[in-house]
């Protein structure tokens, strides 16, 4: 709703509130507004008006004192929530950097892990295979000391 329209509602509700009982009040046309004062002088009801005017626009501009302070609240509560978004993203964000981090060290772990295992099972069956490798030529050794005592 425009300011003017605000002030043409106050100034009419002012009028009816303040007319005279034997006083009618009109408003047409949206900004024309019509009292009727019977049995009063022109001076008279042109100085009433004017203290109505006045009385309306005080009201108004005390309204519209109100409505910026509400907005200011309004805007206050607006940014104290968009800075608690904010916080609750930053947050949620560092958060989820440092579970990444620390699945990643935790699978790197796991990597290092497995391998570990893996050069220990290749160094025991490189071992074993040595150790085999010995037992053959050893029993060799004694197959062919055998057979040349056969021979």
């Amino acid at each position: 709703m425009f300011v003017y329209e605000l002030y043409h509602r106050e100034l009419a509700a002012t009028l009816r509130r303040t007319a005279r009982k034997e006083e009618a009040v009109f408003r047409f046309g949206g900004e024309e507004f019509l009292v009727v004062c019977p049995r009063t002088a022109e001076k008279q009801a042109a100085a009433a008006a004017e203290r109505e005017r006045a009385e309306a626009l005080g009201r108004l501009e005390r309204r519209r004192a109100e409505i910026e302070a509400e907005r200011a609240d309004l805007l206050r509560a607006f940014e104290e929530r968009e800075r608690r978004f904010e916080t609750a993203e930053k947050a949620r964000v560092e958060a989820l950097a440092a579970e990444r981090t620390r699945l990643e060290e935790e699978y790197s772990q796991k990597r290092r892990e497995a391998e570990s295992v893996r050069l220990d099972a290749e160094r025991r069956a490189k071992a074993a295979e040595d150790r085999a490798g010995l037992e053959l030529e050893r029993r060799s050794e004694e197959l062919r000391a055998v057979a040349l005592q056969r021979e």
